[in-house]
């Protein structure tokens, strides 16, 4: 094996450091190191320069980590004391006797839809597996079927001046209005576990939860008929009514959705960018 000098086992160190030099190199590197001190010196030096490099790295990983963590905790945080907050209205206006109470409760859930979406869509990920679109869409076409139902019923019962199910005409109000304020439970619940499954995943807010605060409005709406019951007309006209904005939210909140969603699309390759 020849001899090498020190400037061809300087040129050879990295390569020696890394592990991918041949085996007959790595020998003569050895060799030399073995009788030289300045050779020695200068590959702990590389080795220490790696060191630091690589912790310099991981401290700057962690630093991102833990910005992320800390806007993940924000933007949770904001999510679940807007839901707080909506849920603890619902009593207030509830009890406002407005004569627009259908369009305080669209306003209310519109709030809450869209706010908790802005705040839980900029994950860049996608929704992982459908089992949480099969649950909205289930929890919604019997969040909007079952109170259409009740409400048929309703009118039926005024219509004909008869109860349903052996109860009297005058018991019908609260049996209809704890009908309806489990269904609201229920589209809530389902709400709530779409939003803690996205914050703990990580992958983007789906828009198909917003339409089970939709039908929280709508059974909001028809509830607040039970007391200001009037003729089967009057009646059949705020049912009528309360659907047709029903279907009119559905669409402006999905709609906000999208925009909002297309707008964070557009702002990835941008970001991606600026941080070549």
């Amino acid at each position: 094996m020849c001899d090498l000098n020190c400037d061809i086992v300087k040129d050879l160190i990295p390569s020696y450091l890394d592990g991918i030099c041949s085996e007959e190199s790595k020998k003569a590197v050895e060799a030399h190191l073995a009788k030289c001190q300045k050779c020695r010196t200068h590959l702990d030096a590389l080795k220490h320069t790696e060191l630091s490099a690589g912790k310099a790295g991981q401290g700057q990983l962690d630093f991102m980590k833990r910005v992320k963590q800390y806007y993940i905790r924000k933007n949770v945080l904001g999510a679940a004391l807007l839901f707080a907050v909506s849920v603890m209205m619902l009593p207030a206006i509830s009890n406002s006797n407005s004569s627009h109470e259908e369009l305080l409760y669209c306003a209310l859930f519109t709030v809450l839809a869209v706010g908790t979406y802005l705040l839980l869509s900029n994950y860049q990920t996608k929704p992982k597996g459908n089992w949480q679109n099969i649950l909205c869409g289930a929890a919604c076409i019997f969040g909007a079927a079952y109170p259409a139902c009740l409400m048929g019923l309703l009118y039926n019962c005024i219509a004909t001046g008869q109860g349903i199910y052996g109860i009297e005409l005058s018991r019908t109000g609260p049996y209809f209005n704890a009908q309806l304020i489990a269904v609201v439970v229920l589209e809530l619940a389902v709400f709530a576990v779409c939003a803690a499954d996205s914050v703990r995943k990580e992958y983007t807010f789906s828009l198909l939860p917003a339409l089970n605060l939709v039908c929280c409005a709508l059974c909001m709406s028809y509830r607040s008929i039970l007391f200001h019951m009037d003729s089967p007309e009057a009646i059949l006209r705020a049912i009528l009514w309360d659907t047709a904005v029903f279907f009119l939210l559905a669409a402006g909140i999905l709609l906000a959705e999208f925009v909002i969603s297309r707008f964070y699309r557009s702002r990835i390759p941008q970001q991606n960018a600026d941080s070549l």
